[in-house]
Formats: structure tokens, sequence, C-alpha cells
């Protein structure tokens, strides 16, 4: 045991980093919520009589901002594409080095692999549900 305490030092501290990107996903997501919402009072805050955000509230404008719905679906898509396409080549790359350097990384390698396709998978089926909700418009094919 003595002469494999790296092993158990690198299991920390690929613990502690996956909680350090853990804790960076959900500060970013909850300080994006939170601006959002702030936008939304200041703008709301601007009119003067209740009859004022009404007619702004039914106007498409006003639909849109309480609707919640992702103001660049397309930047959405092709972000979670590119994490996906990175995910699995770095899984790729530990992949062959498992084959001749270490056979260690032949689980991580198939970690990322495996969720750098879920995530290509998601971008896929995300692609599919904004068409079909007409946030994307519809490709034609040119024949």
């Amino acid at each position: 045991m003595d002469g494999e305490w790296w092993i158990v030092a690198i299991v920390i501290g690929y613990l502690a980093f996956t909680g350090w990107m853990i804790q960076i996903v959900v500060s970013f997501s909850h300080r994006r919520t939170r601006l959002r919402s702030e936008e939304r009072l200041r703008i709301l805050e601007r009119f003067g009589t209740g009859e004022e955000l009404a007619t702004f509230l039914n106007s498409v404008a006003g639909e849109k901002l309480l609707s919640g719905q992702p103001a660049y679906p397309v930047r959405t898509i092709a972000w979670t594409t590119a994490l996906g396409i990175v995910l699995l080549f770095l899984g790729g790359a530990f992949l062959l080095l498992s084959d001749t350097f270490l056979r260690q990384l032949v689980v991580p390698g198939m970690i990322l692999a495996m969720t750098g396709g879920g995530v290509l998978v998601s971008a896929a089926v995300s692609t599919l549900l904004y068409r079909r909700a007409g946030l994307l418009p519809r490709q034609e094919s040119e024949l």
C-alpha cells in the first residue's frame, strides 16, 4: 500500500476537480437566472400604468419576454455539439493511449467517449424538438 499512495491522490484530485466543476456550473446557472429576473424586473418597472403593462404583455415582445424560451437556440445547439465532439475525441485519445501506454486510461476513455456520444445525441434531439416547436427554421432540401 505504501507504493500506491499516488492512486489515492489521483482519485481525491479527480473528485475535487469534479466537485469544483459542478460548483462552477451551478453558480453560473444561478447567476444567469438572477440576472435574467433582474432584467425582466427593470423592464416591467418602466411601465407607468397597469394598462401599459397589459398592452406590452399581450404583444409579441411581451410574450417573448415572459415565455422563458431560449433566445438563441442555434447557439445552444452549436455549443452542445462542440462539447460533444470535444468529449468524444478526448475519450478516443484516452483509449488510444491506453492501448500503447497505460491500461488505466481505458475506463476514463470510455466514460468520456460515451458522455460525448450522449451529448451529441442530446444535441440532435434538441434540434428536432426546436424545429417541431417552430424555434428553428426547417431546412429545405436542394434537389
